[in-house]
């Protein structure tokens, strides 16, 4: 088990060092509870088993999203704002400058159609399209730094780094909801996962993952990430955490993490029953 720490990975964010009580939670007092949904834990898990490295500079390198096949969207922040479309590999697919639009690029996602990229300058969630030119934004009102987009509901889940909260809004940055995380939670960044139906929230203060459910009432896994702790994204059963001190993601191995049900493919199909569920 990796447990230590790299130079540049404490509890700053882009600059941000102090850190705010937690906020008011919109669900009233309950929080969430967290189990383990095995009896035992297989000894790989919380261990990397392997990097995928990354085209960003080193300390710049943040977000990553799964883009589908053997591709990733990564985002890298300061003047050289760069969006990178990556293969497995690490290999530059395709890139573009987001630097006349978003100042800094610190996560993505995307619904298929639009990306989606948290600008933690302007506090804004930035909308391209798939081909890089910007399209609008709509403001935040606290300190961002993940994001995600859940295809089932079709509707963006954006972290509250200080607060320790989860809204959810549409991709007009409409509010739908507001989900309290575990208690003192500092979520840097997230990712749905669409095989185990569930969240990913990366708490940059533990160097953990934690694996929430739909309504973010449980905290279904939790392993540590450290030294990396900045973007998530999901392949299969394979975790990908950003540590962007090298830069790369280290790879972990989630194949005995239970799956949820009913399970869901990207394209909103329903495998109820044909998964098994340990």
């Amino acid at each position: 088990m990796i447990n230590g720490f790299r130079v540049g990975l404490g509890l700053v964010l882009l600059g941000a060092a102090v850190f705010t009580s937690h906020a008011v939670m919109a669900q009233g007092d309950e929080f969430p509870q967290i189990v383990n949904e095995r009896s035992g834990v297989p000894s790989n898990l919380g261990d990397p088993v392997g990097t995928l490295p990354l085209p960003s500079s080193a300390t710049a390198g943040l977000g990553l999203t799964d883009a589908g096949s053997n591709l990733f969207w990564h985002t890298e922040v300061g003047f050289s704002g760069t969006v990178y479309l990556i293969n497995t590999n690490g290999n530059v697919v395709s890139s573009f400058s987001v630097t006349a639009n978003t100042g800094s690029a610190v996560d993505i996602t995307s619904d298929g159609t639009f990306l989606y990229i948290i600008d933690s300058n302007s506090q804004e969630v930035d909308i391209y399209d798939m081909d890089g030119v910007f399209q609008s934004s709509f403001a935040m009102p606290f300190t961002l730094a993940g994001i995600t987009y859940n295809p089932n509901t079709g509707n963006l889940y954006i972290p509250d780094v200080f607060g320790g909260t989860v809204d959810e809004r549409t991709t007009a940055g409409v509010l739908v909801t507001n989900f309290p995380l575990v208690v003192g939670a500092t979520p840097f960044t997230m990712e749905y996962d669409a095989q185990r139906n569930g969240y990913w929230v990366i708490d940059g203060t533990t160097f953990r993952a934690e694996l929430y459910n739909l309504d973010f009432t449980v905290v279904r896994q939790s392993i540590s990430v450290a030294p990396a702790a900045r973007g998530v994204a999901v392949k299969g059963n394979k975790l990908y955490v950003v540590d962007r001190s090298v830069p790369e993601a280290l790879i972990f191995d989630i194949t005995e993490f239970q799956l949820a049900v009913p399970f869901f493919l990207d394209n909103g199909t329903n495998l109820s029953g044909s998964m098994p569920t340990s």
